[in-house]
Order: structure tokens, then C-alpha cells, then sequence
């Protein structure tokens, strides 16, 4: 990445590599993808693992999404180091 500004696109996938392109060296940077009534949403939640409470993250926005939308999955991925 050749500089620190970047756009934000419509492509979560492509929003996705340009924050693993610049935190290459952030070996504490979360990435949970998250499927809301497969396949129709997706979502990224991306965090800090050493600066958030990781029972808060999952009871109050993983557990809430995943249980209002029945159909549902998330899969935590650390970051390619």
C-alpha cells in the first residue's frame, strides 16, 4: 500500500485486504466475518484482541446478530503473519 489513505468500497472483501495490507504487522487484529441468513448479508467485525473484552464482543454483537437472523454463522480468522 502506498499511502495511508484509502478509499472504502462497496466490497467488503476488498475493504477487508486494504486494513490487512496496512496492519500487516498488528498480530492482535481480529477479522470475524460474519453471515446473516447465508448468503444474502455479510459483515466484518474487526478489532483489537488485546484492547476489548472478548465476552462483551460476543454477547453483545455476535450472539445478537447471529440469534436474531436464525440461519447464521461467524468464523473468527486471525491475521496471515
Amino acid at each position: 500500500m502506498n499511502s495511508i489513505q484509502q478509499t472504502i468500497t462497496h466490497s467488503l472483501d476488498m475493504n477487508e485486504q486494504t486494513l490487512r495490507d496496512y496492519f500487516t504487522k498488528t498480530p492482535d487484529l481480529i477479522y470475524c466475518h460474519i453471515w446473516i441468513d447465508e448468503p444474502k448479508k455479510r459483515a466484518l467485525l474487526v478489532y483489537l484482541n488485546t484492547l476489548v473484552d472478548k465476552n462483551s464482543i460476543n454477547n453483545n454483537i455476535i450472539d445478537p446478530l447471529l440469534f436474531e437472523a436464525g440461519n447464521s454463522r461467524c468464523e473468527v480468522r486471525s491475521p496471515r503473519l
